[in-house]
């Protein structure tokens, strides 16, 4: 595509852009062309002034897996209509008639709000307002509530699990689009090696290079692809690995599979555990988990 719309590449800062851009894609999806494509999709309709596809966006992966230069390099694209809120937005609060100035200035008027690091509790109901595609109010301090139907998208980008019973309504929103390359100061010498091992080095002037490509790539993939009848960019199918990706982060957000996988718990016939050891390994997957708050029965 990019060899069709420029002949002399070298020449052409604005190709250049666009090519360094698709190699970083292609490193944070591991190569995975269905993958990137899927990841285009859905970058490419965060020009679309509505969250249509109802879907909550889980950027997850090891440390230094392209995540943050993703997302500063969409940051550099679209500008005031890029926007960074606290997680705690998204966290269970006192009342949901407190003020919410993050979400109130940001979601009627942004393409993009994404958090990072969410962990802790997750407060389902707002997540599933912010992407329900319907009308939904907050209140900006020592103001009056507005309402509307976002016309942000909702991403985070996380090392974490949160900690959620992960209901129907929330698991049909999530999609957990996992970043599997490493990058790193020694990386292997060969580019053969690198993609074998999925092992990078890193550029620290990957934004700059990149974000002018980042724009023209996704505008591009947008005209293809989008439906003309409605103006709409549906996604494709999930491809496998976040089919996969996702049952997995669901499965691991569920707090009894947590506390299954972190105490060892297996089955054995021939034992019996006694109420008071039950306890006492409860309390002390709470404690380990930074969660305080003990049941009352058990």
């Amino acid at each position: 595509m990019i060899q069709e719309k420029f002949s002399n590449l070298t020449n052409n800062p604005y190709a250049l852009s666009m090519m360094h851009f698709m190699v970083h894609l292609s490193k944070y999806t591991a190569f995975e062309h269905d993958l990137l494509m899927y990841l285009c999709d859905v970058l490419a309709s965060i020009f679309i002034a509505t969250n249509y596809e109802r879907k909550f966006f889980v950027m997850k992966g090891e440390t230094s897996n392209g995540k943050s230069k993703l997302f500063e390099i969409l940051a550099r694209v679209f500008g005031g209509y890029y926007h960074c809120i606290q997680s705690d937005n998204l966290k269970p609060g006192s009342s949901s008639a407190n003020p919410t100035p993050d979400l109130a200035s940001t979601l009627f008027n942004c393409r993009i709000v994404t958090t990072e690091e969410l962990e802790g509790k997750l407060n389902e109901n707002r997540v599933k307002q912010i992407t329900g595609n319907s009308c939904v109010t907050f209140r900006n301090m020592y103001e009056s509530s507005q309402g509307g139907i976002p016309t942000a998208k909702l991403f985070t980008t996380t090392n974490n699990l949160p900690d959620c019973r992960a209901t129907e309504a929330f698991q049909d929103r999530v999609v957990a689009i996992p970043f599997m390359s490493r990058f790193v100061n020694k990386a292997p010498l060969t580019t053969s090696e690198q993609v074998r091992l999925n092992r990078y080095g890193k550029d620290e002037y990957v934004v700059e290079r990149s974000y002018i490509g980042c724009f023209l790539i996704l505008l591009y993939h947008l005209k293809k692809y989008m439906d003309i009848k409605n103006g709409l960019l549906h996604y494709r199918d999930e491809p496998p690995s976040v089919v996969e990706y996702t049952k997995i982060y669901l499965f691991n957000t569920d707090v009894y599979n947590q506390f299954k996988t972190h105490m060892d718990v297996q089955e054995n016939l021939n034992t019996m555990t006694t109420m008071t050891d039950l306890r006492s390994a409860v309390r002390q997957f709470l404690k380990s988990t930074k969660n305080n708050t003990t049941p009352k029965r058990i």
